[in-house]
């Protein structure tokens, strides 16, 4: 067997060209590199991951409003929670507010109260960097999901598998769009990514020294997932691991089942009584100290699992005496029974239920034969650490639970906590459908908004899934264990979700871990094992992103809809349909376009069919593709005063002598096809040349330069990069170049999340939010000017007037509102700016304030 110093040798190697491919050889020479890479690879991979997520996250994140309604619905709460100096008890407008955890709440309010001013009450806006506090905790929390799961790649998989997980994740438009919303759609995930993570490390990394802490790890993370959106937060990953144990842990055979029954009747059946005993008195001294039945909840998880965690400890290296646990279980259930009789007689029956189990289990420990060694899934539990685990996920997650439970006030709608949390937003949301916008979707929805949260990666998807057929379920390598943990997570995921009655487009965002880990080791498998491989996987891809591409490219609007709440919200078409400019001097046209497109497609494959022997029909395509390439620049930069059919079809000309001279070529076996290509592309040039000089002479306009002169709109360059992109990565898949062909993709990967990160959400986020609106009220009002939002409830009216907006939706009301005296203000949206004018009546004057700042709402003066 290889050594470990061979074995990180190797994986230096491996990770240096992935390295090479992204930076470049001279990037790797230069000083400061040299002595990152001295680091461990692990935290060397990690803080690549860190580094690049950060980038991608946090520019321009508090750059822009807030969005509607979500955001400013959760960021209201918070600011109560300022305001009211209350942190545990959620408050909206006038009610209690129990429909999400208070976990997302507490980083919103975290991060306002450091950056923020005036939060709680003030006569202007909101301060200038309340955003970005508001939003920062949750782009760190993504960054810290990402560094985690690539850590934990690297560590158990390889570092280029690590760093491709890690880059595909954050490039998903779903992953970057949500890790730059303040919603608890993020903890949740990003919780439950970083417990996974942990559990990974904990199973599977031979070589940690810290395997406790990991384990502890990933029990923090999924009290702060339980915080963030309830039961999935620990649900998803205990199901996930339970689903990991039975696919590639338990041994299903007849010694191994009696081995585990032996072990834990004779070890752990009566100190699992004990403790049910201890948690029956810790319940029964609550009910009699506060006479509140639930209340002794919170005490009985932590004095069962205290007390179990203690004493099954104790019996790790030999069986405990079996009388003493017996009578110190029958002791403390009977105090438990009598204790709680005082309160009702029948709870002597717990007494009585305890009894019963404890003496059943006394049996059958003095009648089962000891089994030495601790069999392989108790085994498992006591690594995992898992009595002194959920104690502190306990520790962690039920106090606010706990009071939350026995707060005995009710929401807007008469509901308790318990009963609006859990029947309303867990059970019936899974069963009935609550509060849907898309009601009724087949399990075919979140496969087509999966193709967009993750594009370009769907050009992937088929070879992640042949990841999964590949997978071995036990075998010792690390890949296949954590393909198979993806994979568990993958489908019970989609099946949960897919299951549930109400749906929304952003549901699909806990399956994005799990495929980019699939895509991850795919990526790393076809770079150890050629493109050749691999090629049928990557033949499936390519109809998927050009489809896909093709529907993003025609609706840009699937993209905000991804984690938007209201569908039917127009879509500000302007920005994807105005002149990209592109130039100082002129917008950008069609014909940039064709030349960005041609030379580069034709450059590269001149660079692929000159310096390599190439068949001469490759350097008769690659050289056609560059001459018209050229053509077309030669015409862009003319302007059109040469004729653009003149240039190509002399670019094609060119080409077609350079076939005719492979011919002459007394060497060459297929000197007749060559000398029927070079004819017909003489033809086809001497045509379009001709044609060129012909319309040139008789003054008439050039048909290819009308196409080419077009002026180009967002829409038109997001469809043609796609499709370049697209017929770029066949080519040179076509020619087995695999260092250009992850080069290209990883470029086009970043233009991509870039370009939307930085520029297009930063446009968008002005149509989604309301807080230019509330800037210019405050810029333009007098102190005892109100304002009103009139007949709409989009949150963010609440959240950026700090609760001091007067809501209208009644006619005859808005009329008595413009009635009083003086100037006063209102939020309406553009639809209903009609209804608005006739209710305040003809007397009034109605004047829009920047009528263009968003297109669904719009801010007025009424006088």
């Amino acid at each position: 067997m290889a050594s470990e110093a061979e074995d990180n040798g190797k994986q230096q190697e491996e990770s240096r060209g992935l390295a090479e491919t992204i930076l470049g050889k001279s990037t790797l020479e230069n000083p400061t590199v040299k002595k990152f890479l001295t680091y461990p690879l692990a935290w060397r991979v990690t803080a690549a991951a860190a580094a690049f997520a950060s980038l991608l996250f946090i520019p321009y994140l508090g750059a822009v409003g807030l969005w509607d309604p979500w955001e400013t619905h959760y960021g209201e709460v918070a600011r109560e929670m300022i305001q009211r100096r209350d942190y545990v008890h959620p408050y909206w407008e006038n009610a209690w507010f129990f429909s999400k955890p208070a976990f997302t709440m507490w980083m919103q309010a975290l991060g306002m109260q450091l950056t923020g001013s005036d939060i709680a009450a003030g006569t202007s806006h909101l301060g200038k960097y309340t955003e970005w506090g508001f939003r920062l905790p949750f782009a760190l929390f993504s960054v810290l999901a990402i560094g985690l799961l690539a850590w934990a790649m690297a560590r158990t998989v390889s570092a280029r598998a690590a760093l491709a997980t890690a880059f595909v994740l954050a490039t998903m438009p779903m992953w970057f769009l949500l890790s730059r919303q303040a919603v608890t759609d993020n903890p949740v995930v990003c919780s439950m990514v970083c417990a996974m993570a942990c559990a990974i490390v904990g199973l599977l990394d031979k070589q940690t020294r810290r395997r406790s802490a990991w384990w502890y790890g990933f029990y923090v993370f999924c009290a702060t997932g339980t915080l963030a959106k309830g039961l999935l937060g620990f649900g998803i990953p205990a199901v996930i691991l339970v689903m990991y144990a039975v696919l590639s842990v338990i041994p299903w055979n007849e010694k191994s089942l009696e081995g585990h029954a032996r072990w834990f009747f004779k070890r752990a059946g009566l100190p699992l009584f004990v403790g049910a005993a201890a948690a029956a008195l810790a319940w029964a001294l609550t009910y009699v100290l506060f006479d509140n039945k639930y209340y002794g909840i919170t005490p009985a998880a932590f004095a069962f699992f205290g007390v179990t965690s203690y004493l099954l400890h104790k019996a790790i290296d030999k069986a405990q005496p079996l009388m003493p646990l017996a009578i110190a279980g029958a002791g403390l259930s009977v105090v438990a029974a009598g204790l709680s009789a005082t309160q009702q007689v029948r709870n002597l029956g717990i007494g009585v239920g305890l009894l019963a189990v404890g003496a059943v289990l006394y049996l059958l420990a003095n009648w089962v034969k000891d089994e030495a060694a601790m069999p392989v899934l108790w085994g498992k539990f006591y690594e995992m650490r898992f009595g002194t685990g959920v104690l502190l996920f306990f520790a962690i997650a039920l106090p606010w639970y706990h009071t939350m439970f026995a707060f005995p006030n009710v929401d807007d709608e008469g509901k308790l906590f318990w009963y609006r949390f859990l029947i309303h937003d867990h059970f019936a949301r899974l069963g009935a459908g609550v509060h849907t916008t898309t009601p009724g979707g087949s399990f075919i929805y979140f496969i087509e908004q999966g193709g967009f949260a993750i594009y370009p990666w769907v050009l992937l998807v088929p070879g992640g899934l042949a990841v999964v057929a590949g997978l071995k379920l036990r075998s010792g390598r690390g890949v296949d264990q954590v393909g198979v943990i993806a994979t568990v997570w993958l489908v019970f995921t989609f099946a949960l979700i897919g299951a549930s009655a109400t749906k929304f487009h952003h549901y699909v965002f806990p399956m994005l871990p799990p495929m980019a880990i699939l895509i991850g080791i795919y990526l790393d498998k076809v770079w150890t094992e050629g493109l050749q491989k691999h090629a049928l996987s990557l033949m499936f891809g390519l109809p998927l992103l050009l489809l896909v591409g093709k529907d993003l490219a025609g609706n840009p609007k699937n993209f905000t809809d991804l984690f938007v709440y209201n569908y039917d919200r127009p879509y500000p078409t302007f920005l994807t349909q105005n002149p990209v400019q592109f130039w100082t001097n002129r917008a950008l046209s069609t014909g940039d376009l064709v030349v960005i497109a041609l030379l580069g497609i034709g450059g590269y494959l001149c660079f692929e069919a000159f310096g390599t022997r190439r068949s001469p029909f490759f350097r008769a395509l690659a050289l056609l593709l560059a001459a018209m390439g050229g053509g077309v620049l030669l015409a862009v930069m003319s302007g059109g005063s040469t004729s653009a059919l003149l240039l190509v079809g002399l670019g094609i000309l060119a080409t077609a002598g350079f076939v005719g001279f492979e011919a002459l070529r007394p060497a060459n076996e297929s000197r007749a096809s060559l000398w029927a290509l070079a004819l017909v592309l003489a033809a086809a040039g001497l045509g379009a040349a001709g044609a060129g000089v012909g319309l040139k002479a008789g003054g008439q306009p050039d048909p290819l330069w009308s196409t080419l002169a077009e002026v180009a709109n967002a829409k038109q360059v997001m469809g043609f990069g796609f499709t370049v992109f697209g017929l770029l990565l066949a080519f040179q898949a076509l020619a087995r170049a695999k260092t250009a062909l992850f080069a290209t993709g990883i470029a086009a990967a970043c233009i991509w999340a870039f370009w939307f990160s930085w520029s297009h959400w930063v446009d968008l986020s002005h149509h989604w939010t309301q807080r230019d609106q509330f800037w210019a009220y405050y810029q333009g009002r007098k102190p005892s000017e109100p304002i009103t939002s009139f007949l709409m409830n989009w949150r963010g009216e609440t959240f950026y007037s700090r609760n001091t907006v007067k809501q209208i939706k009644d006619n005859n009301l808005l009329f008595q509102y413009a009635a009083q005296p003086g100037r006063e203000w209102a939020l309406v949206e553009h639809a209903r700016l009609g209804i608005l004018k006739g209710a305040v009546g003809p007397d009034k004057t109605v004047t829009l304030i920047k009528k263009d700042l968003n297109n669904k709402f719009v801010l007025v003066t009424i006088d």
